[in-house]
């Protein structure tokens, strides 16, 4: 599904998302594994909605697996979310190396903010 999202038309792409969205509410068994929850992060971060962001972030809350955090917050950087990445900032001596090495990625997005802003 990551390899067509992209290619599907939108009404398609509205179905996919909110039957994933369904998956996560319903709390179904197809999330239960850890490299379920990798795919389902990869075709949520195809395209952001405020539904998604709030899954996304509820995910990195309660996961306790170091690539499904991983996942999402290069997810979280694709989409731009300052605010987000701007407090998971602040914790970054607790993150695990692979989270550290997300934020240093992702600290390319929020330097590109700072930079964007101070032109304005």
């Amino acid at each position: 599904m990551k390899a067509l999202y992209r290619e599907l038309p939108v009404p398609t792409q509205d179905f996919v998302d909110q039957t994933l969205l369904a998956l996560y509410q319903q709390h179904s068994h197809l999330l239960s594994l850890e490299l379920h929850e990798c795919y389902f992060v990869q075709v949520l971060a195809q395209r952001r909605t405020e539904a998604k962001e709030a899954i996304l972030i509820a995910m990195y809350e309660k996961s306790t697996n170091q690539l499904v955090k991983r996942l999402i917050i290069q997810a979280m950087a694709n989409w731009k979310c300052h605010y987000w990445l701007t407090d998971l900032k602040k914790q970054y001596a607790t993150l695990s190396p692979w989270e550290k090495r997300s934020m240093i990625v992702a600290s390319y997005v929020l330097a590109m903010k700072v930079s964007t802003g101070a032109n304005m």
